[in-house]
């Protein structure tokens, strides 16, 4: 008799055990993995949402350190320049905001008198004092005084309006010298812009030499209080001096200013050397009423005082 062989179900091999274990094991892993960046990101939200919930951390709330000021620098402009708004009134800015240091620059250099910000660094905050922003500014300097309708402006070197009006000259304050006898400014430019008035920059660059070769500090008793236009194209006398500089009741004869297209017969560094030996030596120029510094050296003439 024959017997029917039975027959058996194959088995799976090891490697095939081991190769759906594997396949488990790294499912498995990377849910977990997921599950774990989720967290993360849950978590890191909500600790950015506490951080910007901060008051410490609004902008708002904290300080401008702009450190030491030229003394020439006003109550009222330390204000405006550890004032300036940073952001919208309505937006709250915190340190935490991509770029908000950008911000902070991008705020000062928008005002008139900042010429260029440097971020040295932030103090956080305390339980005693708020944070900080350390800043180096350097300022646009005053060098000149325009009067339009009765009201002052300042203006840099470069012919650009700082700040705001003044009721009064300011001239004594900032040292610098008044520019007078006007007859075309122009449009009144708006803060930090130029003046288009060719007439107002001849006066401004004549300031600016005067500034630039430290006249005003060199001769603190013998200010040039007054760059005075009244001849300018020669409107009055086309023979005599275009711009005349008043120094303590004295006219010094500038002649043009050299941003002007007619010719100067001296170089404005004589010009300068000429006014420098004028300021240094009051017992020989004192009793001059006029004094030609568009002139020679050898020509330093005037004319003298109406002694009757």
């Amino acid at each position: 008799m024959s017997r029917k062989r039975s027959r058996k179900r194959p088995r799976r091999t090891s490697g095939e055990t081991l190769s759906f274990s594997g396949n488990t094991l790294r499912w498995a892993t990377g849910t977990l993995f997921a599950v774990l960046v989720l967290l993360a990101i849950i978590g890191s939200v909500k600790v950015r949402q506490s951080v910007w919930g901060d008051e410490r951390f609004h902008l708002e709330n904290w300080h401008l350190d702009v450190g030491e000021l030229p003394d020439w620098v006003t109550d009222e402009i330390h204000d405006e320049l550890v004032g300036v708004r940073l952001c919208a009134e309505d937006e709250r800015l915190s340190l935490f905001e991509p770029g908000v240091l950008d911000r902070v620059r991008a705020a000062l250099e928008g005002l008139s008198w900042t010429a260029a910000v440097q971020i040295h660094g932030i103090h956080y905050p305390t339980g005693e004092e708020p944070g900080s922003v350390v800043l180096e500014l350097r300022l646009r300097r005053p060098v000149a005084v325009v009067e339009r309708a009765g009201l002052y402006y300042l203006s840099d070197g470069n012919g650009l309006r700082l700040g705001y009006s003044y009721e009064s000259s300011p001239s004594e304050w900032f040292a610098v010298p008044e520019i007078i006898g006007l007859q075309d400014g122009g449009d009144l430019p708006e803060e930090g812009e130029s003046w288009t008035s060719r007439d107002v920059q001849q006066g401004i660059e004549v300031a600016r030499i005067l500034m630039e070769n430290r006249i005003h500090a060199d001769f603190p008793r013998r200010h040039i209080r007054a760059i005075d236009l009244t001849n300018l194209h020669g409107r009055i006398a086309p023979r005599e001096s275009e711009i005349v500089l008043w120094c303590e009741g004295q006219q010094l004869a500038w002649g043009r200013s050299p941003i002007s297209a007619g010719a100067r017969s001296v170089s404005v560094p004589q010009l300068v050397a000429n006014l420098r030996y004028v300021l240094s030596h009051p017992e020989t120029f004192g009793g001059l009423a006029l004094i030609h510094l568009h002139r020679k050296p050898e020509r330093l003439t005037g004319r003298w005082l109406d002694r009757g």
